[in-house]
């Protein structure tokens, strides 16, 4: 079961703390390219069985990436929100034409 947890942090330390949750996440982008690669040979070798297994794997490393990727793109949104509101009203204004 994933959980979201919330812990406080200077607002000049967001770039660097979704900086470090990207970089969690690294080892597990490496370990989809090496499944990736391994799931074309299997498909390749018509090896389906083991293809299907390495797609199970792969969707399940890419769900867990897209979890941090969506907390990250809400965190540093909020961030610019907070940090340059000028912009913000700025791209509202845009939106609204």
């Amino acid at each position: 079961m994933k959980v979201k947890i919330a812990y406080t942090v200077d607002l000049d330390d967001i770039p660097i703390e979704t900086a470090k949750m990207l970089g969690n996440i690294s080892p597990k982008v490496e370990k989809f390219s090496k499944i990736l690669s391994n799931c074309k040979n299997q498909i390749t070798l018509d090896d389906m069985l083991n293809a299907t297994k390495s797609l199970q794997e792969m969707n399940a490393i890419i769900y867990e990436c897209s979890l941090v990727i969506n907390d990250c793109h809400s965190i540093l949104s909020d961030y610019v929100s907070a940090k340059f509101p000028t912009l913000e009203d700025t791209n509202d204004a845009t939106e609204e034409r």
